[in-house]
């Protein structure tokens, strides 16, 4: 009886250290089979992910980005056809179509500034009445000679003025003049100029600006007859006068005598 009573109580304790230990690797099996998935995601088998085949990028339009940029047309009109699309090209339009000009030649002005720069007014003054009232390839070529400090940067904003006019409002350069030149104050900063004892004065370095309407000539009909009269102010031609002697029908009164000595 005594023997008896020790085994059950022996198999008791197996059993309550099996329950309370550590599980045996049959019993972490079960459990784990018996779990759902989404206990075990930390479990480094269960983690893998699969490597992606690399990928090339495939382009709308295959055939552009091979090209030169100088075959861009034709590869456009290939696409067309194929695929009965019109891509979006980027760039300067077409100045012969109809719409286009339409759109753009109920402009015939266009303004244009200088950025602020350091240099006097008065200096600047004097570009101004240079360029003013001159067609703006002859004002270019007159800034790119001078011996001005200024007339570099003068010169790179006239380039990009007529450049501006005839991208977005189809102001043709051969037509295009100066109309107004004008200069314009900027801002100034404070520097110290020292004298003699002790003493100094402040002086002002100035900066300006200059502003121009660039506007389109109208064209001139050559006028036909006895000759063409040029005008100080512009290039008008008119007709000229012919020359009538004035006619003597006027009465001399209180004559003198014929004889004077």
């Amino acid at each position: 009886m005594e023997i008896s009573r020790n085994r059950t109580l022996l198999s008791f304790v197996f059993r309550l250290k099996e329950s309370f230990g550590q599980p045996s690797l049959a019993h972490s099996v079960r459990s784990l089979h018996n779990s759902p998935i989404s206990r075990v995601k930390w479990l480094p088998f269960f983690n893998k992910k699969k490597k992606k085949e690399p990928v090339e990028p495939q382009t709308a339009y295959p055939g552009l980005g091979v090209s030169s940029i100088f075959d861009l047309e034709k590869d456009v009109d290939d696409v067309k056809k194929k695929k009965g699309e019109i891509p979006k090209i980027t760039g300067p339009k077409d100045p012969k179509d109809p719409k286009y000009t339409e759109a753009k030649k109920k402009h015939t002005e266009h303004r244009y500034s200088t950025m602020n720069f350091r240099i006097s007014p008065r200096k600047l003054l004097f570009l101004a009445n240079q360029i003013a009232g001159k067609p703006i390839n002859e004002a270019i070529t007159q800034m790119e000679f001078s011996p001005k400090k200024a007339s570099k940067k003068i010169m790179n904003s006239l380039i990009t003025a007529r450049d501006h006019a005839w991208r977005y409002k189809a102001m043709e350069s051969d037509k295009c003049y100066i109309e107004q030149a004008w200069v314009g104050k900027g801002g100034y900063r404070k520097k110290p100029n020292f004298g003699a004892r002790g003493r100094f004065s402040l002086l002002q370095i100035k900066k300006a600006h200059m502003k121009y309407i660039v506007k389109e000539k109208e064209p001139i009909e050559e006028v036909e007859g006895i000759g063409k009269k040029r005008k100080l102010k512009g290039f008008n031609y008119e007709k000229k006068k012919v020359w009538t002697p004035l006619i003597e029908n006027k009465p001399i009164y209180n004559p003198t005598r014929f004889y004077n000595w």
